[in-house]
């Protein structure tokens, strides 16, 4: 009889350790969710951020989200580096805000806006100056651009003070869309000749008409008008 109540004894604590690990499993998980979307609140309200910066913040939350229901002490460390990288995205994104700092803030944070709007999900770096590829003066504007193809795709635009001083033309809006379309190759690279510098121009061009800017600084007046193949293919890189 008594051996019969011993067995009766541990069934039941197992069964309760049983439920308090599944418990624990469902709180561990509610924790990681909540530790990726407070991840992507963070991106989401820091925008200026680096994209290096951002870049290791999704890979910090990745690297919660791929740790065990039981936590451990490489949890532990996993949650203190996604701390440490939110860190570093609200830091860079204050710090390149205050080098941006003026007049011309406001309308140099909507051309960013904007160009983050057609990009297609590619991370961008802006960066500001007087003259770029040799415009800015007289009413010109320069604008160039650099992607690559990891993490998704990222990009660093160059843009020169004119287009913020001239914004919203149309003719600034075309030129932010050609170079959009340089950043979005990071996604759309095997639709041309990437490796060739003309192929290049013909393609951000392209892309910047299948946007709809016809204006002048679409690129049609320097490198001329892209073949309606490229045009096509530039439609379905979103």
């Amino acid at each position: 009889m008594a051996t019969r109540e011993h067995t009766g004894a541990l069934d039941a604590a197992g069964e309760s350790m049983e439920l308090s690990l599944q418990v624990l499993d469902e709180a561990t998980e509610d924790l990681f969710d909540a530790a990726a979307d407070a991840a992507e609140e963070v991106e989401e309200a820091h925008p200026s951020a680096l994209n290096t910066d951002i870049i290791d913040l999704r890979l910090a939350r990745d690297h919660v989200l791929a740790q065990p229901s039981r936590p451990d002490a490489e949890t532990a460390d996993a949650f203190a580096g996604l701390d440490d990288a939110a860190s570093a995205v609200v830091a860079s994104h204050e710090k390149i805000l205050a080098s941006k700092a003026g007049p011309l803030l406001n309308r140099r944070l909507q051309v960013e806006e904007f160009a983050r709007s057609i990009a297609g999900g590619v991370l961008l770096d802006f960066e500001w100056d007087r003259i770029v590829n040799g415009r800015g003066l007289g009413g010109s504007a320069g604008g160039l651009a650099t992607w690559n193809a990891g993490h998704g795709g990222f990009s660093t635009i160059t843009l020169s003070n004119s287009v913020a001083e001239h914004w919203p033309s149309a003719v600034m809006r075309a030129l932010v869309a050609h170079e959009v379309g340089h950043a979005i190759s990071a996604k759309c690279y095997e639709m041309f000749d990437w490796e060739d510098r003309d192929a290049n121009e013909e393609w951000a061009t392209a892309w910047a008409i299948s946007q709809g800017h016809t204006a002048d600084g679409n690129g049609v007046s320097l490198y001329g008008y892209p073949r309606q193949e490229i045009i096509d293919k530039a439609k379905t890189c979103r």
